[in-house]
């Protein structure tokens, strides 16, 4: 049973962030019992992470994020699989109960960010680059102060954005949209076009392109391109390819596109970011 509880941040105050990680299963173990005098922000890469805290127990599947709150008791619930793999970041903050049990109040309710407590990350590729920043220059020594706290606000930032509306505003809208994204998810390194996309699902490309932009806020191409260039962080970080074979492993065929496109969308060439997140700080217990 999942507590229905959300987390409230006020900006105009302080937020001191502590240390992070990120665990690797080695597939034995459970997480322990204890109690912790900060609050901390699990996130899932893959997986599933069962804990409970308190009488609440929850399953934190790929995607997903907690947030364990100050003084609480919190425990595994099942054993570590051996595919489990999520980060941590532990930060202090000056916790103040309200009168209403169901809600966890950091501060006074004004000018506030509300966090559900626990969900589905809307953009877990932006949360997983926010962590490997903090990892990074923590473990090179180079995390400052001021940088490490605005880092975990830009995560709670993350964590409280909400996932695409329109997905359920329609049953033929979500259909649609289900095989639409399905197709690109799974074969986003192929030849795709709206107009073969379009043939999947039986409809108009102009109409479905209306969809998308309304749901998603963004069209079909830049879907692609955007699930593209996520594969494409994934590679940088966890394969030693090179960055033309990162290219069209990821759907672009031409690599000098892949560069501009990566650049404009990142903000630093694929080299420069695999030299930034590819030292990390990494516990298997």
């Amino acid at each position: 049973m999942y507590a229905k509880k959300q987390i409230y941040v006020e900006f105009n105050t302080c937020l001191k962030a502590q240390n992070a990680g990120l665990f690797i299963s080695r597939g034995e173990g459970i997480h322990p019992k204890r109690v912790i005098s900060s609050t901390e922000i699990i996130f899932v890469e893959k997986g599933i992470l069962g804990i409970r805290e308190g009488l609440a127990d929850y399953k934190v599947g790929a995607g997903h994020s907690i947030i364990l709150e100050p003084g609480i008791e919190h425990a595994g619930t099942i054993p570590y699989e051996p595919d489990l793999k999520y980060y941590w970041i532990h930060f202090d903050v000056l916790p103040v109960k309200s009168g209403d049990t169901e809600t966890f109040m950091l501060y006074p309710p004004h000018n506030l960010l509300v966090i559900p407590k626990y969900r589905e990350a809307a953009r877990p590729t932006r949360i997983i680059q926010l962590f490997r920043w903090f990892l990074h220059d923590q473990e090179e020594g180079l995390l400052r102060p001021v940088t490490a706290n605005l880092i975990v606000y830009h995560l709670l930032v993350e964590i409280s954005t909400n996932l695409p509306r329109g997905l359920h505003e329609s049953s033929h809208w979500s259909h649609l949209l289900e095989i639409a994204t399905t197709i690109i998810k799974t074969r986003f390194a192929e030849n795709l076009s709206v107009g073969k996309i379009a043939g999947e699902t039986e409809c108009n490309p102009d109409y479905l392109n209306r969809l998308f932009k309304k749901s998603f806020g963004t069209t079909i191409s830049e879907y692609i391109k955007t699930r593209r260039l996520n594969h494409a962080c994934t590679l940088l970080i966890n394969s030693k390819d090179n960055i033309d074979s990162v290219a069209f492993r990821s759907g672009f065929n031409d690599p000098c596109y892949f560069r501009r496109c990566f650049r404009k969308k990142l903000g630093m060439t694929p080299k420069e970011y695999r030299r930034l997140y590819t030292r990390i700080h990494v516990n298997t217990e």
